[in-house]
């Protein structure tokens, strides 16, 4: 996490956030619903869950744990995105606010929504680098995760599947432990 605010003093209660690069929910999701995760978790961010559309069938079985879905993407064969949702337990929860990014990362798939709480604010900043990117791609995606996480007031919370491998060599000489350096 990256705390924006030096001085800032978050919720009273915990908040549990769980996070699974899921690689395809729409099989999962009823084994997930009949699972106990939905009563130890309030926040769950999902990445490669292959739905290719905003399509509400997929998401009904939620309710009947107490969630409220977000969609944070679809999955988009002409850009880097492979799916991203978010549930949130709406009974602990207020509404999440969706942020405003730069119009790049919707080709990119970094996603910010956020939950407020007595002037206080919570980023949910969930991201996904597939390891088809060139060099270039991997670089212009840092660069965009690192300037949307500078402009984020709050408490940020980063998740998601970057596909870092080691010590492969990137523009000018960085490798991927550099980028995530550029981060955190």
């Amino acid at each position: 996490m990256i705390n924006s605010n030096n001085n800032i003093n978050f919720v009273e209660s915990n908040i549990e956030i769980f996070y699974q690069n899921c690689n395809g929910l729409v099989s999962k999701r009823v084994e997930f619903i009949n699972s106990s995760l939905s009563n130890i978790f309030d926040i769950f961010v999902f990445q490669e869950t292959n739905f290719h559309s905003i399509d509400h069938k997929l998401y009904c079985n939620f309710d009947a744990c107490n969630l409220q879905v977000v969609s944070l993407s679809s999955t988009d064969s002409g850009k880097w995105c492979r799916g991203m949702l978010m549930a949130y337990n709406a009974a602990k929860l207020p509404h999440p606010i969706t942020i405003d990014l730069p119009d790049a990362c919707n080709d990119f798939d970094i996603r910010c929504h956020a939950f407020d709480f007595f002037h206080k604010r919570l980023n949910i900043l969930s991201i996904y680098r597939s390891p088809s990117m060139t060099s270039n791609d991997c670089n212009d995606f840092f660069d965009l995760v690192q300037e949307v996480a500078l402009t984020l007031k709050g408490l940020i919370f980063i998740c998601g599947d970057l596909n870092v491998y080691g010590p492969r060599k990137f523009v000018a000489g960085l490798t991927e432990a550099s980028l995530l350096d550029r981060l955190f």
